[in-house]
């Protein structure tokens, strides 16, 4: 029986259909045994991803619409051959060409675990998978961060931050943290980012505060207190009325 690659899609909702490929009229296609699967299932996937994403290269721009993953899954299990939107799909509607959304997608596929590949007649087979991430990366899939089912998570027009001074909502926002950020007194080794999850309601104002990547206590502590300072956000819009919608807000602390 010749070797056969298939083609499985992923949303990241995340529904899985499959489709062979090669295929020549004369060649009986056996079933697949048992698809891939990310170890600990479709949750952990999100869970990995949304633990793994820097929200301030993946969200804080005004780039809206879909990243295409495409990669493949060795006999092995090991995630190769990542390709973020393929030049044969440069045509599709509401792609976001972004070098600085690309890299981050493509750095965070670079670090994923092991999956367990599909199974034909008792063999491992090499796989092909498609992810379709949604920009900006608001609909959280893992339990530890989502969100009720009354913030709106496809809005037409996003939030806005301008209550500080700067050209873009990332300068606005940054400025903004930067002017109130105060560095406590802790080990020298413990720098990064905070990132914190919150609502933006109806009429700006800020709710529902969530870390969602931590570093040391003292330091989330002070990304919470800065984010909660900050003035209303003009809230988003879906279908004409303001909604309720999710952000994440990047807090960095470096050392000096």
């Amino acid at each position: 029986m010749k070797s056969l690659s298939v083609i499985f899609i992923l949303f990241v909702s995340i529904n899985i259909y499959s489709q062979n490929k090669n295929i020549n009229d004369d060649l009986i296609i056996d079933p697949i045994e048992q698809y891939p699967v990310f170890t600990g299932g479709e949750e952990a996937f999100s869970c990995f991803l949304e633990s793994s994403f820097n929200y301030e290269r993946l969200n804080l721009g005004d780039s809206t619409g879909r990243v295409i993953v495409q990669f493949e899954i060795d006999t092995l299990g090991n995630v190769v051959n990542i390709n973020i939107n393929p030049q044969y799909l440069s045509r599709v509607k509401g792609l976001v060409k972004d070098t600085l959304v690309e890299y981050e997608i493509m750095r965070v596929f670079k670090l994923a675990p092991k999956w367990k590949p599909p199974l034909q007649n008792g063999k491992k087979i090499e796989t092909k998978m498609s992810i379709i991430i949604k920009i900006p990366y608001t609909h959280f899939k893992c339990l530890q961060y989502k969100t009720d089912d009354s913030v709106c998570k496809d809005v037409d027009v996003l939030p806005d931050f301008r209550g500080f001074e700067g050209i873009t909502k990332r300068d606005r926002i940054n400025n903004f943290i930067n002017s109130k950020l105060i560095w406590p007194d802790i080990e020298a080794d413990c720098a990064g980012f905070v990132f914190v999850q919150c609502i933006v309601e109806c009429d700006g104002k800020l709710s529902n505060f969530k870390l969602i990547r931590n570093l040391c206590s003292e330091l989330n502590e002070e990304a919470l207190r800065v984010v909660k300072l900050m003035p209303n956000w003009t809230p988003a819009i879906k279908d004409g009325q303001k909604v309720r919608s999710l952000v994440t807000i990047p807090v960095l602390f470096f050392l000096k």
